[in-house]
């Protein structure tokens, strides 16, 4: 590096990079140290535990194939190091962080580095990696990939096989550039040797992945695509809120094209590159997106392109215009990696694992992973039977559960309310059959506060700044509560309501006041 570098630039690279390590590892540290990773998340550590411990991709117990990790290979590198010793959560954070590297490191001058920098922390990206998903690491990946595809580079379809193994939407996200590769190709026998390589190295091996994991889990997909692109759309094939998500990054790009763009060829080529991920993110339901974090691709790599095709001033403006438009979604993000702490299920599933049962859940993540439990999802993300259908009340008579948890609009318990319902495949009406389930049979039915009652950050500094309305005292209102039936034939029943009742559980009664998912004192 010396010998490539004037002195004073390498100083001043290695002050960038000592910068960049002291801003951002503490970040990483403290997440590991204090933050209780996301729902979803977690649900992919439980099949990576499974795979590194019994070597079966599956879920809650369960002994047979279930695919519904979809991010084949960030769960298989997640299982290998569990295997090494290093557990589930660190090593997602260790990827990211490699992640985040990677991503700087492709920025040519220090100035788009340190806009990178700053972009990683006011957007919510980041927030969402120290959540335990693999935001960072899938979008050092695509813009890798991106990287390839602006150079020639032959091991394009190698990028993106791994692309499209880390995470199946990898193929909506190598669409493009494939399609970018076939045009550049400037005579027939350019484009028969594209073919032959995009045939050899992406095709064929993704076709053989596509036909193992067929028999291996017997679907034809993955069960979390079965369950989100079955429910109702509110515009053709589109979902209001999805439209809202792709818009908070789409727009800054659009803007900034309109502003630096000097042809419509280079509108077309952004336009390949995103189109279609734009279209496929809008139809699909996206659930447990934290931090809008299925669009961390789109985001980092138009920060990447725009600073190679137009240089610091183009960037600056798409900056601008993404923080704005991404900022609350910054904070909101960074609160819930601060406080999530402060979520009873974390405290609960551990005390869980002391017991040992049968469990059906909607919260489908860390009860299971931290619990030991044997546990079916009762929505289907992760029990293939409930993917295709709506649940019964016969599925629920015949699972046997010794607990059931969901979350689910409390005034659904009132006997008075009615839970018939049209047999459509929503949310709403799988909680309708769960609680009628629960009213009608053997079950003592408790309700346990979703936060313990530990004061947040933000509160303990109000408290300091005015003690008088300090809201460390027991405040009065709404809190959301989750739904804990107790099965009177499960022989540790005293001792599991003990245990909720430790974590501030209290028995349902037809007066309580509720509103939603919350009691209200």
């Amino acid at each position: 590096m010396t010998a490539l570098l004037p002195s004073n630039q390498f100083s001043k690279q290695k002050t960038l990079w000592l910068a960049f390590f002291i801003v951002f590892s503490p970040l990483f540290v403290f997440a590991y140290q204090y933050t209780v990773p996301a729902e979803d998340a977690v649900i992919l550590y439980e099949y990576a535990k499974n795979l590194a411990l019994k070597g079966v991709i599956t879920y809650g117990g369960s002994t047979t194939p279930i695919e519904g990790a979809t991010d084949f290979a960030w769960m298989v590198t997640i299982a290998l190091l569990k295997s090494l010793g290093v557990d589930e959560f660190a090593s997602a954070l260790f990827l990211n962080f490699l992640g985040l590297i990677l991503i700087g490191s492709l920025f040519k001058s220090q100035q788009q580095k340190l806009l990178f920098g700053a972009a990683a922390l006011l957007t919510p990206y980041l927030y969402a990696s120290l959540n335990g998903f693999s935001a960072i690491f899938f979008s050092a990946l695509y813009i890798l990939t991106l990287k390839l595809l602006l150079e020639r580079s032959k091991h394009l379809y190698l990028g993106l096989l791994i692309l499209c193994l880390v995470r199946p939407d990898g193929v909506v996200w190598g669409a493009g550039c494939v399609i970018i590769r076939f045009f550049q190709s400037d005579s027939k026998e350019n484009l028969k040797e594209e073919l032959k390589a995009c045939t050899s190295w992406l095709i064929v091996p993704g076709l053989i992945y596509f036909l193992w994991r067929f028999w291996y889990f017997e679907e034809l997909f993955p069960l979390p695509f079965i369950v989100k692109s079955t429910s109702t759309r509110d515009f053709f094939i589109f979902y209001k809120d999805s439209i809202s998500s792709v818009l908070l990054v789409a727009a800054p790009i659009v803007f900034t094209l309109v502003a630096f763009a000097k042809s419509r060829r280079e509108v077309i080529y952004f336009l390949a590159l995103f189109g279609l991920p734009l279209i496929f993110y809008s139809a699909m339901r996206l659930e447990q997106n934290v931090g809008n974090r299925f669009m961390a691709p789109l985001f980092f790599a138009a920060l990447f392109l725009i600073a190679n095709k137009y240089g610091p001033r183009a960037l600056v403006l798409f900056l601008l215009l993404s923080f704005a438009t991404q900022i609350k979604g910054a904070i909101g993000t960074a609160a819930s990696v601060a406080t999530s702490s402060r979520e009873t299920v974390f405290y609960l599933s551990k005390d869980l694992s002391n017991l040992q049962g049968r469990m059906l859940i909607t919260e489908a993540g860390r009860l299971t992973y931290y619990s030991n439990w044997f546990s079916e999802d009762s929505w289907g993300l992760n029990t293939p039977r409930y993917a295709h259908k709506l649940i019964t009340k016969s599925d629920i008579s015949e699972g046997r559960y010794d607990l059931i948890v969901a979350h689910c609009d409390l005034s659904m318990l009132n006997l008075e309310t009615n839970l018939n319902h049209d047999q459509s495949r929503t949310w709403n009406n799988q909680c309708k059959t769960m609680v009628s389930y629960v009213r009608d049979g053997e079950f003592e039915i408790y309700l346990v506060p979703f936060t313990n009652n530990e004061p947040s950050i933000k509160d303990r500094l109000r408290s300091i700044i005015d003690p008088k309305q300090s809201p460390l005292k027991k405040q009065q209102g709404c809190k959301r509560h989750d739904i804990y039936p107790v099965s009177r034939q499960y022989s540790k029943s005293e001792a599991l309501i003990e245990m909720l009742k430790k974590h501030g559980a209290r028995k349902y009664s037809q007066t309580l006041v509720t509103a939603g998912d919350a009691v209200c004192d």
